[in-house]
């Protein structure tokens, strides 16, 4: 079985690899992860991490941790 990975996703698992110790050390946060990873890997998959598309607010993914829909969720 083959599978395919963006470029970038294995630029960003070879300098993982490279550097593993430090990243495992127990010093290294959360938002150092998301800026030099996460963010970098979502990126590279094609995700609007930037709400670049302009699109309505309605049909944007959410980012602020609420519900887009909490009227769906009540029962």
């Amino acid at each position: 079985m083959s599978t395919f990975a963006p470029d970038a996703v294995k630029r960003l698992v070879d300098h993982f690899d490279q550097n593993r110790d430090a990243y495992l050390s127990g010093n290294y946060n959360e938002a150092q992860l998301r800026l030099e990873f996460l963010n970098p890997f979502f990126t590279a998959l094609g995700w609007d991490r930037n709400g670049r598309t302009s699109c309505d607010q309605t049909y944007r993914q959410v980012v602020d941790g609420r519900q887009p829909f909490p009227h769906l969720l009540s029962t």
